[in-house]
């Protein structure tokens, strides 16, 4: 964010996102995302309505009062589920957004040796 704050007339479009509870720093009124369910401009990051996801969504108020507050389809499900049974405080199916989630390797690869030639 230095260089916006240097430059805040500069090329930069859209919010700069930072990791932690703002999501985002806005430096410029230019919107440059879209609701993730009915496409409007829209740029607030959210997190996930579901407990224990820590997605962040996209999602306008229009789509939020009409309950779409969850980041896939198995948060939104869980979300209904948790409703009818407020008891069951987790269901362990992980959801789409974080089964697409590029992940960090946990072991290196070994590597292959190629035999040596004469």
């Amino acid at each position: 964010h230095k260089y916006l704050e240097e430059f805040p007339d500069g090329f930069y479009k859209g919010k700069l996102f930072v990791f932690d509870e703002r999501y985002a720093l806005s430096y410029n009124s230019d919107t440059v995302s879209e609701c993730s369910y009915c496409g409007v401009p829209w740029d607030q990051y959210k997190l996930c309505s579901t407990p224990q996801c820590r997605q962040l969504i996209l999602t306008c108020p229009a789509c939020q009062q009409q309950g779409f507050t969850a980041c896939c389809v198995t948060c939104q499900d869980k979300g209904r589920r948790l409703a009818l049974s407020p008891t069951q405080n987790s269901f362990k199916e992980e959801c789409e957004c974080t089964a697409r989630r590029p992940r960090i390797p946990s072991e290196l690869p070994r590597q292959v040796r190629l035999p040596m030639s004469p």
